[in-house]
Formats: structure tokens, sequence, C-alpha cells
């Protein structure tokens, strides 16, 4: 999964989902063709999508405290 070149971002969560992955494609068939690729992993048991319609915030500064 890592080696996809869609694959921008991963991280491991707890609740619910073991992984939340960041994709980026073209369009929604090359999200489609993503997918197929990903099901074809024997450990990818389901995927659940949730798509961004728009981003509110953008590179925040981290808040460090001292």
């Amino acid at each position: 999964m890592l080696a996809m070149k869609e694959v921008v971002n991963a991280h491991i969560v707890s609740g619910a989902f073991d992984y939340l992955i960041e994709v980026v494609t073209h369009d929604l068939p090359g999200y489609e063709a993503f997918t197929t690729k990903l099901h074809k992993i024997t450990s990818v048991k389901d995927i659940h999508t949730h798509l961004s319609v728009r981003q509110l915030n953008t590179q925040r500064a981290l808040p460090i405290y001292k």
C-alpha cells in the first residue's frame, strides 16, 4: 500500500478502523482503479471511503506548548 503512488499519507488509527490513508487521484475512475488494486491485497478486508468536498483549513502551524 505504501508503494502505491496515489497514497500521499498513511496513519494507524484507533477506533472502528485500523488505518487511515489519504489518497489523491485525477478523477473518480482513477480512484476506482486504486480501490481495485487495494482490494487485491489479501489483508484488506473492507474499504470505507470519505471524499473531501472542500478544504476548510490548510497548513496551520502546530501549537507547540512549553
